[in-house]
């Protein structure tokens, strides 16, 4: 799990509000990537990339839930600065 600031420092990088980050989690996978789930896919397409590390990260993983029903799932955008 990713702290409130890491959290609010990825909330402001992306153009999110505070309602938008469900939870968020350090992964790695070979470089250190940070994860969120937010609300819903609208959310994720919506985010703004980042074009700069932030806060040490080098990848920003968002995602997404699709409504119920729809495919797939959820939707994944990633973002490299």
């Amino acid at each position: 799990m990713l702290d409130e600031s890491d959290i609010t420092l990825m909330e402001k990088a992306l153009n999110l509000d505070s309602e938008a980050v469900i939870e968020g989690c350090r992964t790695d996978n070979g470089p250190e990537w940070m994860a969120l789930m937010l609300a819903d896919a609208e959310r994720m397409l919506a985010a703004a990339p980042p074009n700069a590390a932030i806060g040490g990260f080098a990848k920003v993983g968002p995602i997404g839930p699709n409504r119920a029903g729809e495919a797939p799932d959820s939707k994944f955008g990633r973002s490299h600065p």
